[in-house]
């Protein structure tokens, strides 16, 4: 088996990744547009630079719409790939050649955070132009990892069940619900147990907001993050190479 045949899939790869990739632009450009817009119009935008109060108003805008834009650009990323080849029976023309389908998920998988990640740099760097300057190197890191984190969870859903947007949603809201120290101190014995079996979204959420803000992430955190990633992408290419795609 040569490589050629599965290099041959990187345009089409390409092409629904780029689609899906420009979510988390857009998306923040429609929910920090309207503000920035009525700043503008109100003239209050150029005070962003001199005006502390305005500066903060700036970056709290940048930061919470941008994590919010990243994370649901995340989540569409990756999902209904695995599951939609499988549900449409598209399995059956993709894998005619000798091309093994985990090998063909993974460069889905890698070509997907790449784009999400280059498209979602245009946030920092048109924010940084047009209203105050704002990390760049760190909103790199933070798309490169989240983006990564959510596609290995995507995946690792599709390749169990046909409604993996569902199955993602539901425990990513649910993980996000009971993980943050606060909720989990005054949760009962089994629900905290319960959410440590769950993907780490709290830690990836800290490292993904604090590389935005430009500063360290917690040590911890970035290592269980980075250790589910890899065991959820490894995961799911092991139950897409040894189960039938045909269920």
């Amino acid at each position: 088996m040569t490589l050629q045949p599965l290099l041959a899939y990187i345009p089409w790869h390409a092409r629904d990744g780029i689609v899906r990739a420009l979510t988390s632009p857009l998306m923040f450009a429609l929910l920090a547009g309207i503000p920035l817009a009525t700043m503008t119009y109100e003239g209050s935008l150029a005070s962003v630079a001199t005006d502390p109060q305005m500066r903060d108003f700036g970056t709290t805008l940048y930061l919470s719409v941008g994590s919010l834009a990243m994370t649901l650009g995340a989540v569409l990323q990756m999902s209904q790939v695995v599951a939609l080849d499988r549900e449409r029976q598209f399995f059956r023309f993709l894998f005619a050649h000798q091309v093994a389908p985990w090998t063909y998920y993974l460069q889905r998988f890698v070509v997907g955070v790449a784009l999400f990640a280059a498209l979602f740099m245009l946030v920092p760097i048109i924010y940084s132009q047009v209203v105050l300057p704002v990390n760049i190197l760190g909103a790199l890191r933070a798309a490169v990892l989240f983006g990564a984190f959510v596609g290995a969870l995507a995946l690792l859903c599709g390749a169990f069940t046909k409604r993996d947007g569902l199955a993602l949603i539901v425990i990513y809201l649910t993980a996000a619900s009971i993980q943050p120290s606060q909720v989990y101190v005054e949760l009962p014995t089994w629900a905290q147990w319960f959410s440590k079996i769950l993907p780490p979204v709290d830690a990836a959420a800290s490292v993904r907001n604090a590389w935005m803000r430009g500063t360290d992430a917690v040590p911890a955190d970035l290592w269980l993050t980075l250790g589910w990633t890899a065991g959820m992408l490894a995961a799911a290419l092991f139950v897409i190479r040894r189960l039938p795609l045909a269920r």
